[in-house]
């Protein structure tokens, strides 16, 4: 069954550090085409809070669901 949606790629973010690294890798998600901007929601594995985290990747790109 065909539908008129477009695939979309992902990008999973947690190797960044701080917040101008984080600003970086969501600005090159989206100049390399990924469509929609992933990030954990434990701190397990980052050092970044979630919501801030996705708030500053809205605010760095104009393209990316996040």
């Amino acid at each position: 069954m065909a539908h008129d949606r477009e695939f979309r790629f992902a990008v999973l973010a947690k190797a960044a550090t701080s917040a101008k690294e984080f600003c970086e890798l969501a600005r090159r998600t989206e100049d390399l085409g990924y469509s929609t901007f992933y990030m954990p929601d434990h701190f397990i594995d980052h050092a970044l809070a979630p919501l801030p985290g996705i708030a500053v990747a809205a605010t760095a790109t104009t393209t990316l669901r996040v």
